[in-house]
């Protein structure tokens, strides 16, 4: 599977299961991005599932402005 289909799927359970979504993709979303912060490394480097990369980019650009 490649990016826009994800993204597809994840919308398209968010419209149909919103309250599931945020419990399977969005809250571990960010507990993926706090683990990864919380490491404070120069280099990090994290094997994510498809389903959650556009979520922990999401949080990474917010806080780190990159």
């Amino acid at each position: 599977m490649d990016r826009s289909r994800i993204n597809f799927l994840v919308a398209l359970l968010s419209k149909s299961a919103p309250k599931q979504k945020k419990i399977l993709i969005d809250l571990r979303d960010e507990r993926i991005f706090r683990d990864l912060w919380s490491l404070k490394a120069k280099n990090i480097v994290a094997v994510v599932n498809q389903w959650h990369m556009e979520g922990v980019e999401t949080h990474w650009r917010r806080i780190t402005g990159t």
